[in-house]
Order: C-alpha cells, then sequence, then structure tokens
C-alpha cells in the first residue's frame, strides 16, 4: 500500500456521526437482510461512514447523499482512500 489507505472500520470510530457504532450497522445489516445484492440509500450521509462500513461488510451497493457541498468533498476523498467507490 502507498500509506494512504485507511481502514472504513477503524475510520467509522471518527466519522460516523451517530449513536451506537459499528453496531447499530450490524444490526441494520441482519434485521434487513443486506448482502452483496442490496442497494441502500442513505440520506444526510455526512462523512459517510455508516455507508462504508456497509459496503466493506456487505459488499453493498450504497448511494449517499449529502447536501453540503465541503462534507460531501470529504467524504468522496476518505472513500477513495477506503479502496471503494
Amino acid at each position: 500500500e502507498d500509506g494512504s489507505y485507511i481502514d472504513p472500520e477503524e475510520l467509522s470510530e471518527i466519522d460516523s456521526m451517530h449513536y451506537e457504532g459499528n453496531d447499530a450497522i450490524a444490526a441494520a445489516i441482519g434485521k434487513c437482510g443486506m448482502d452483496s445484492s442490496s442497494t441502500v440509500l442513505d440520506i444526510g450521509s455526512g462523512f459517510g461512514g455508516p455507508a462504508r462500513v456497509l459496503s466493506k461488510e456487505t459488499k453493498c451497493s450504497v448511494i449517499a447523499l449529502e447536501l453540503q457541498e465541503d462534507v460531501h468533498r470529504k467524504a468522496a476523498e476518505l472513500t477513495e482512500r477506503c479502496k471503494l467507490e
């Protein structure tokens, strides 16, 4: 690696703007039966932490919408560094 890779689960400790952390994401994955054939719409995705964890854990497709342009740009940068699209 070139040193710029960030693991989405490690990053989620600081970029997930919700309570319960990855436990809440794991619960949602289980309750909704998400897998690689799933598509998730994350409205108000912030820095994209939950979207990246969902994508990494399930290989699902995530559409993350964030209206704040500066937050969106940072989320896109972090997603690229996590080697996710």
